[in-house]
């Protein structure tokens, strides 16, 4: 695993792994529990970052492609996309976290241009 964030419970551990596939996993037995699962509304490529909503109820992932997308933990489906590919004129995002209260995402690009 290149990327790891720990849910608020503990009980799961989302990672990217070298190939950029997004995995949920039991970190006490290493089980895993499933992959996130893009679609053709939301597609994304090689995850670069990702964090859990305080609830635990939310992953959000930047891709490669500079997309930042919000998945439902539960069904590991996306319900939303954030952020789509840069302009040509911006860097990709390259880390997202959540605010404690869960109602701000920040992101940052690779420029330092950080965004609420």
């Amino acid at each position: 695993m290149q990327r790891l964030a720990y849910s608020p419970t503990g009980q799961q551990v989302a990672g990217v792994e070298r190939k950029g596939t997004d995995q949920l996993r039991n970190p006490a037995t290493n089980e895993l529990l499933g992959d996130l699962r893009p679609d053709d509304e939301h597609p994304h490529g090689p995850v670069v970052s990702l964090a859990y909503s305080p609830d635990g109820q939310r992953i959000a992932t930047a891709d490669k492609n500079g997309r930042v997308l919000l998945w439902d933990q539960a069904t590991r489906l996306p319900t939303g996309t954030l952020l789509g590919p840069p302009p040509a004129s911006m860097d990709a995002v390259h880390a997202v976290a959540y605010s404690p209260d869960q109602r701000t995402l920040a992101t940052v690009s690779m420029n330092g241009t950080a965004r609420l």
